[in-house]
């Protein structure tokens, strides 16, 4: 009725709109209409008292974020990279990252760089499954871990589609859901460059461990 009253119409549900309630009905929501965005003008501000505080008291005692030393170890890695070895007293030659999708891509631009050495002279080897990343755990992206063979030049992935953890009817339901579920999210996201869509199928086989997508690769020399 407050909409009917709002747009000027007399009627609600094909009767008429008594004077006596639509007089009171047009009070009330312009009462809202001042009161509303002055709740969400203050809120914006305690907001921004808040985090103006938190980040001068952060400066003044030298804190750091989780983002900040992920941003710091990447601009160090990406300028160390001439002496690398010589800092870590050693050569990566292999590296393995579990989960990988729950990988951000300011934590990619820190593992980037290691992995490219580890498959420079040895190997490297992902493990993770796009189905999880539709969560967004830490700023995980699906797009990381569909590009990921092309952008090492891995040439062994293993897509593993038995799923054992689940009932077949759970599988079933997921792999009819997951395909439109995961580009509504990304698209949601504003996610470009990569599906998580794209990934197969799952089998189901009850009481045993779910699947997962696995990427490994070696250069000639790593043996």
């Amino acid at each position: 009725m407050g909409a009917k009253t709002k747009g000027g119409d007399a009627s609600f549900n094909k009767k008429p709109i008594p004077p006596p309630l639509a007089v009171p009905y047009r009070k009330l929501l312009a009462l809202a209409a001042h009161e509303l965005p002055k709740g969400h003008y203050e809120e914006t501000a305690a907001a921004w008292e808040l985090l103006d505080r938190f980040h001068g008291r952060r400066a003044a005692a030298g804190g750091r974020r989780f983002d900040d030393i992920t941003r710091a170890l990447a601009a160090g890695l990406a300028g160390l990279a001439a002496g690398f070895d010589y800092r870590t007293d050693g050569r990566l030659g292999h590296l393995l990252l579990d989960e990988f999708q729950d990988t951000s891509t300011g934590q990619w631009a820190v593992l980037r760089p290691l992995a490219g050495r580890a498959m420079a002279g040895g190997t490297f080897f992902g493990v993770g499954d796009v189905k999880q990343a539709i969560y967004g755990w830490r700023g995980g992206r699906a797009a990381l871990l569909d590009r990921l063979p092309a952008e090492l030049g891995i040439a062994a992935v293993l897509d593993m589609d038995e799923s054992r953890r689940s009932a077949q009817s759970v599988v079933d339901v997921a792999n009819r859901v997951f395909p439109t579920l995961a580009r509504f999210v990304e698209k949601a996201a504003g996610i470009t460059g990569g599906s998580s869509g794209g990934s197969r199928p799952s089998r189901g086989r009850s009481r045993r461990r779910p699947s997962a997508s696995c990427a490994g690769g070696t250069t000639p020399s790593g043996g």
